[in-house]
């Protein structure tokens, strides 16, 4: 057992192992976008429970379905079973 460590640590005293270092040309440079995002707006409030009923009851139903081919009386119609899923969804997207 004596003969392994002190192999061990002669093996460690022959051959260190180097640390390695970053060649001079990866140097990190300011990105030029990186002080735009320094101004961004404030994030936006969540949608709320409230504010997604509203919007959903004040669907026309008279008016023609968007670029998602959605009408709005489907989503008016729809509002309980839809309601939860569309907020998540817009929630993440903020």
């Amino acid at each position: 057992m004596r003969r392994r460590a002190a192999a061990a640590q002669q093996g460690a005293d022959v051959c260190p192992v180097p640390t390695p270092t970053p060649p001079p040309s990866a140097t990190v440079l300011p990105l030029p976008w990186a002080v735009i995002t320094d101004y961004t707006s404030p994030p936006l409030p969540p949608l709320s429970p409230q504010t997604r009923s509203e919007e959903l009851r004040r669907q026309c139903p008279n008016k023609s379905a968007g670029p998602d081919r959605v009408c709005p009386r489907m989503l008016k119609a729809c509002a309980v079973e839809l309601g939860m899923p569309l907020q998540h969804v817009f929630n993440l997207s903020l």
